[in-house]
């Protein structure tokens, strides 16, 4: 059963598609990245927090100034985007994380 659901930041609504799974709920919120399963017990407490969540990506957005661009082919790009999919992170994130580790 899928469900579309509304959080408020500001004056705005962002929409959130949750798909119960039985134990776990598929989470989907194209406004703060997130497309991933939770536990379905956590997700009254993840709606809960998402305008906080979502603040955070804001202003961490505002704080980056520097850019980097590279060209991959296309099936690096689909390889990347599977990855990061995988990990439940946006393409960018995956690869900032994988650039800064150690």
């Amino acid at each position: 059963m899928s469900n579309t659901i509304f959080f408020q930041f500001g004056k705005r609504k962002y929409p959130v598609a949750l798909e119960c799974r039985g134990k776990t709920t598929r989470v989907f919120c194209e406004a703060i990245n997130i497309d991933q399963d939770f536990l379905s017990e956590d997700v009254p407490a993840l709606i809960a927090d998402l305008p906080n969540i979502f603040a955070m990506k804001f202003e961490h957005r505002r704080s980056k100034v520097a850019q980097i661009q590279f060209r991959v082919s296309g099936a690096e790009k689909l390889q990347i985007e599977k990855k990061a999919r995988q990990k439940g992170l946006s393409t960018i994130e995956f690869l900032r994380r994988a650039a800064l580790s150690e």
